[in-house]
Parts: C-alpha cells; sequence; structure tokens
C-alpha cells in the first residue's frame, strides 16, 4: 500500500507541473496565433465589425480567456501538488478538474473536427499534429491527476480507518 501511494503522490507532482507547462503553452499558442497568423485576425474580422478597435478588444477577450484558464489551471496543479504532499485538500478542486476536462475533451474533438479538413499543407498539418499533441497531453495530466487524487484519497481514508 506504501509503494502505491508514493506512485500517487509521483503522478500527482508530475501532472500538476505538467499542467502548468502546458498552461503556459496555452498561452503562448494564442499570443503567436494572433501575431503570425493572419487567418486569425481574418476570422475575428468576419465575426465582428472590421473596425480596428474592435480586433483589439476581441484580442483583449481571448487574452482575459487564456489568462483565466491559466489560473483554473494553475489552481488544480497547486492543489494536486499539495495533495501530494500530505496537505489536505477540499473537494472542490476535483470538481473544477472534471468541469476542466470534460471542456477539453469537447474542445480537442471540436479542434479535430475543425482543423482536419481545413488542413491544405504542410505547415498547417504540423500545426494541427503540434496542438492537437499538447492537447491530448492536457487531457493526460488531467485524467492522472484525477485518478491518482482519488486513489491517494482511498488510501489515506484507509491508513486512517486503521489508525482508529
Amino acid at each position: 500500500m506504501e509503494a502505491k501511494k508514493r506512485k500517487y503522490q509521483s503522478i500527482l507532482l508530475l501532472s500538476g507541473t505538467a499542467l502548468i507547462v502546458f498552461s503556459m503553452w496555452d498561452i503562448l499558442k494564442i499570443i503567436f496565433s494572433f501575431v503570425f497568423s493572419p487567418t486569425q485576425q481574418f476570422i475575428i474580422m468576419a465575426l465582428f465589425d472590421f473596425n480596428e478597435q474592435t480586433i483589439i478588444y476581441a484580442i483583449i477577450i481571448f487574452a482575459l480567456l487564456a489568462l483565466i484558464e491559466f489560473l483554473i489551471n494553475l489552481f488544480i496543479a497547486l492543489s494536486a501538488k499539495a495533495e501530494a504532499r500530505g496537505k489536505k485538500k477540499s473537494v472542490f478542486y476535483l470538481v473544477v478538474l472534471c468541469i476542466l476536462l470534460a471542456v477539453f475533451v469537447a474542445n480537442f474533438v471540436s479542434s479535430l473536427i475543425i482543423y482536419i479538413p481545413a488542413i491544405t499543407d504542410i505547415l498547417s498539418a504540423i500545426d494541427a499534429i503540434i496542438m492537437s499533441a499538447v492537447s491530448f497531453a492536457s487531457i493526460f495530466a488531467l485524467t492522472e491527476i484525477l485518478i491518482s487524487s482519488i486513489g491517494l484519497r482511498k488510501i489515506n481514508k484507509k491508513e486512517q480507518q486503521q489508525c482508529n
């Protein structure tokens, strides 16, 4: 049982760190998509007005959403790492994790549906592969955190019952 506990703790530490790195990647991806991809700006222009001020507002909104996503991921990652170190965490972070996991899976599936038909050249194919790989890795890290956290809680509960 002690080996399994250490395994769950190390998975929580590693997956928590990975989630932080993937969150930083998401922010960089958004920044680079606006800076280096004019098609992103054309999409915004098509969705909104052709006014440059509206485009700036849209970019600010996307940046704020990316920041919110980063903060949520950071909360989950730090909670997982704290739980791995033996600090008691509430169930709230697992609820947030489940919601985020559902959003990530839906986003991953919709990205595949949208990006695969839009692949026109090798660069867009490479971009789609990289984005899909990072998204899948984020989903995997979230799933690992969920499974390990539940497993660690069960072990801690058994140990507590044995002490009483």
